[in-house]
């Protein structure tokens, strides 16, 4: 089972609705089997109208009649309790798909470098504690758009940014999108189907219908395609962070120092800034990893060059104070895969093992040289090997 806390909260809120339903089912009809004992015995009048607790108020009103309440709870209130039962399902599922992309940002921050743009007023980025407030409007502002959008949207985010296919999941996106739209017009026009519905799913009904069997049936896809969904991110946060994803080329160096003085060790925390020609940085802009063996560290670095260069000259004024030692350095430049150059290559391309003249082609066709498109089908090839 998923360990992730969004999946918890979706199993357990899918339990309780079952159980809600079940017990519905338990409990209803016993209770009409009484009241029409009841009636029979001449124990209540069964011509007057009924309220909960005999208060009689329009918002503990149960029935006009003691028959119809007999009937209504002889059918348990079957057939509105599987709507209201689905709608809320389904909503627990949106919301599960929601929270996850969250818990990929909160891990993989890489895999949401794309071109878009967001905009901030100075009040907002100079009020700002953190950089997580920075954080938190690029991803809630995602997850709004998402909500809006619907199921279809959101399987396309899942495939284009995480490579999560839901079509892989045994559970079939046709009977997920089936049930949002069923909720869609539960919630929207009371059950009543339009035409589009009709066309779409070649149906002649005129409202919904929703046979127990189906309703089970729908329960149990809803929770089989959220279990998949969480399963696949799990092993996406597990899988290591193959590329990164940006604008400009990286420098990529690694540094191995002996912390000499305690108070030296602030330069090498996530939060300690610096400034590289005219911008603020954090260190944890550009570290990719930090080992630690007593007091030496290593340290991986990758980012622009000059900010990299930078951080480096703030460690050599600590050894020039003899606050630690650089006991090795190596820097190399790297050309840097960009959110363009991989939508290119996914656009025009259906396996990840190309021969030599089929490079040559698309180098030409999409303006990527040969090695930079090598390294590219090299990363997918692992994400998706890492999600299988």
């Amino acid at each position: 089972m998923s360990r992730l806390k969004q999946y918890l909260e979706f199993n357990r809120e899918i339990k309780r609705l079952i159980s809600l339903y079940n017990a519905s089912l338990y409990c209803f009809p016993n209770q009409g089997k009484q009241i029409k004992k009841s009636i029979n015995e001449g124990e209540i009048e069964p011509m007057q109208k009924i309220y909960l607790n005999g208060i009689e108020e329009d918002k503990f009103f149960l029935a006009g009649n003691a028959h119809e309440l007999a009937n209504k709870l002889r059918s348990g209130f079957s057939k509105n309790l599987r709507e209201i039962t689905l709608i809320r399902a389904i909503s627990a599922l949106e919301v599960l798909l929601i929270e996850l992309i969250r818990e990929i940002f909160l891990h993989k921050k890489y895999l949401f470098h794309t071109g878009q743009k967001i905009e901030f007023s100075y009040g907002e980025l100079l009020a700002s504690d953190s950089i997580s407030n920075i954080w938190s409007k690029v991803v809630n502002k995602e997850c709004r758009k998402l909500q809006n959008q619907g199921f279809k949207e959101i399987t396309k985010y899942y495939r284009n940014s995480f490579l999560i296919d839901f079509n892989s999941s045994k559970t079939s996106t046709f009977k997920i999108q089936y049930i949002h739209d069923i909720r869609h017009l539960l919630v929207h026009r009371l059950g009543k189907t339009d035409a589009h519905f009709r066309h779409t799913y070649n149906s002649q009904n005129k409202t919904i219908v929703l046979s127990e069997d189906f309703f089970y049936e729908s329960l149990l896809d809803i929770i089989n395609f959220g279990k998949f969904v969480s399963f696949s991110v799990d092993k996406l946060i597990a899988s290591p962070n193959s590329f990164k994803i940006g604008n400009k080329n990286d420098t990529i160096s690694t540094i191995e120092v002996k912390i000499l003085d305690e108070l030296s060790e602030k330069i090498f925390q996530s939060d300690f800034s610096f400034i590289s020609g005219e911008n603020f940085h954090l260190l944890g802009d550009i570290v990719n990893k930090i080992e630690k063996d007593d007091a030496e560290l290593k340290i991986n670095l990758c980012g622009p060059k000059l900010v990299v260069r930078d951080y480096i000259k703030i460690l050599k004024v600590y050894q020039k104070n003899q606050q630690i030692e650089i006991l090795s350095k190596t820097i190399k430049t790297k050309e840097k895969i960009t959110q363009d150059d991989i939508d290119k290559i996914r656009s025009n391309v259906n396996k990840f093992d190309l021969t030599e003249d089929e490079l040559l082609d698309l180098e030409k066709k999409v303006g990527i040289k040969k090695n930079m498109i090598k390294r590219i089908l090299s990363e997918l090839k692992l994400e998706i090997q890492n999600h299988s």
